[in-house]
């Protein structure tokens, strides 16, 4: 089977690859919203800030995600889950969050801040959490 493409449309394969964009307005595009969902641990991210609604200290934002990851208690988290998954969030997954307008990250004051787009993805994270927590 063989498909044509019109190749002056400018959908190509590079086109699913590329990065999520916002659109006019603040609001996010169902891709974005469907890669930003599709990592288990931007979606402990996304869970934890929702908890909140607010401000949270990065250091407090790693453990809380690195023991959901591990299954077991806060307290039970080891410095080195804590660790690897604190330089995951600070190498990959604040900044794709903060470029897709999802969250504010002060790097500085080390504190993560869910914006409003956050109310965008909360039905989608709904729908996902009692899989993520099974």
């Amino acid at each position: 089977m063989t498909f044509e493409t019109d190749e002056t449309d400018g959908d190509d394969a590079e086109t699913e690859l590329s990065p999520p964009v916002q659109l006019d307005g603040g609001e996010l595009s169902l891709d974005a919203i469907f890669h930003i969902l599709s990592n288990r641990r931007r979606r402990f991210v996304l869970y934890f800030l929702s908890d909140v609604r607010g401000p949270v200290g990065r250091e407090e934002l790693a453990r809380r995600v690195a023991t959901w990851e591990a299954g077991v208690d806060i307290d039970e988290a080891t410095s080195e889950q804590v660790t690897r998954t604190t330089v995951s969030l600070d190498h990959a997954h604040l900044p794709r969050l903060e470029d897709d307008g999802v969250v504010t990250y002060d790097r500085e004051a080390d504190v993560v801040e869910p914006t409003d787009s956050l109310s965008k993805l909360e039905p989608y994270l709904e729908l996902a959490r009692p899989t993520d927590f099974d």
